[in-house]
């Protein structure tokens, strides 16, 4: 999952965004068959702060019988991210 967030970072600070996932996996290599929950994105005064409650549900296989089996868990993310650029001027940041 992906969100482009170059708008929310020229926005003032608390400036926030909502997002609602819903997403079935299908490709060979997935962490997981279903994830569902809201994602919140908020403006901070250095970067997007992601906070995230999600329920995520995989498929998985019982290694002692080897029959399949649905794993459910909740999944609870905050994490600030930080801009490699600088959006006034497009400069790129010290690391």
């Amino acid at each position: 999952m992906r969100y482009n967030v170059a708008q929310l970072l020229k926005e003032p600070i608390g400036s926030s965004r909502k997002y609602e996932i819903d997403k079935n996996y299908t490709e060979p290599e997935r962490f997981a068959d279903v994830v569902r929950g809201p994602v919140d994105v908020l403006r901070t005064h250095h970067g997007i702060l992601v906070r995230a409650k999600l329920q995520v549900q995989a498929m998985l296989t019982c290694s002692r019988c080897l029959g399949d089996y649905t794993y459910s868990s909740d999944l609870s993310i905050e994490e600030e991210f930080f801009s490699a650029v600088d959006i006034q001027t497009g400069q790129t940041r010290p690391a």
